[in-house]
């Protein structure tokens, strides 16, 4: 099952795709047919699986994938379209990894 706005003959607003069982998969925010603004994936059970960022059709900024506890997952953080940094969690919420890491200050040697 599909819900969608359009003005014209464009995507527009915030479009919803659902699982069989009526429960929200998708709420995807377009503006004039492009990915604009929040976008969210949930799992079958209504929980919050992710939440993305898009400026004119492409991944900006923040975005976030949660373990069905509600705890991060990963964070992602994108640049004009590509992912420049992730952060992932354990099930309990502790950071386990980033990549790239940050780089390190190298003292120089007088």
């Amino acid at each position: 099952m599909t819900g969608y706005s359009y003005f014209g003959k464009k995507m527009d607003g915030v479009c919803k795709d659902y699982y069989k069982s009526g429960q929200v998969m998708y709420e995807w925010s377009y503006r004039r047919d492009k990915l604009s603004g929040l976008s969210k994936a949930y799992y079958m059970t209504g929980e919050l699986m992710s939440k993305w960022k898009y400026k004119k059709g492409a991944l900006a900024g923040r975005s976030v994938h949660f373990h069905r506890n509600g705890n991060k997952q990963y964070v992602d953080d994108y640049k004009a379209g590509q992912r420049v940094r992730r952060k992932s969690y354990n099930e309990k919420g502790k950071l386990v990894s980033v990549d790239p890491p940050k780089a390190k200050k190298v003292k120089k040697k007088k």
